[in-house]
């Protein structure tokens, strides 16, 4: 998994953080498209990551099946009381990402931005997707969850096969713990059950290899 989530740093082009200064707020490129698109799953009562891309000229279409309605309203917001799945669930008000997308009519939309923190819906999502629909999306944020409790054999290797096939599209840029989640100890060493992780488009940039401390 290590192997899988390698980072590497992006040329040319700075971080900013959109959202609140904690749990909310996501590591981006300083790097936004005039009357841009942006996929946001997993809402709750926490949009200030939201609230600052829409700033920066983007409209954004929220989905969280969990909430009712949103804290509060501005023109670039686009709410759907809906979820993201792996397949089409109208039971479980689920849907494909593939389908979100031809709905409302952004197939042909590229350097789209795509923010999940589905808690732990993101795995069954990034088995099915297809990586021709990723590669609409110029950056990607993920909360990566349960990625050490309850762990089998077969779990993880359905993790890193979808963070490989994830690679393909995209190049993690940042990461780091999400310290709202405990860690979880294991002999002896502490280890975040939760990531929050920036992808980068391959096509669309360039990367270079981040030297290591040596302690």
């Amino acid at each position: 998994m290590v192997d899988a989530l390698r980072l590497k740093r992006v040329k040319n082009y700075r971080l900013a953080r959109a959202g609140r200064s904690y749990d909310g707020g996501y590591i981006l490129i300083d790097n936004f498209y005039k009357n841009g698109i942006a996929y946001s799953f997993g809402i709750r009562d926490e949009i200030s990551w939201d609230n600052d891309v829409a700033n920066c000229g983007y409209q954004i279409f929220m989905y969280d099946m969990t909430i009712n309605d949103l804290p509060y309203h501005r023109p670039e917001f686009h709410f759907f009381k809906e979820g993201i799945g792996g397949v089409k669930d109208p039971i479980q008000k689920l849907d494909t990402l593939e389908n979100f997308i031809e709905r409302n009519g952004h197939q042909n939309r590229r350097n789209m931005i795509l923010k999940m923190d589905v808690e732990g819906a993101e795995w069954d999502f990034l088995e099915t997707v297809k990586s021709e629909t990723l590669k609409q999306f110029d950056q990607i944020v993920f909360e990566f969850h349960d990625l050490v409790r309850n762990l089998t054999i077969e779990r993880i290797g359905k993790m890193i096969s979808n963070l490989k096939k994830l690679n393909q599209t995209h190049q993690v840029i940042h990461i780091h713990a999400n310290n709202h989640v405990a860690a979880v100890n294991y002999e002896d060493d502490l280890y975040p059950d939760c990531l929050e992780v920036t992808y980068a488009n391959r096509a669309s940039y360039e990367f270079e290899e981040i030297g290591r401390a040596h302690v």
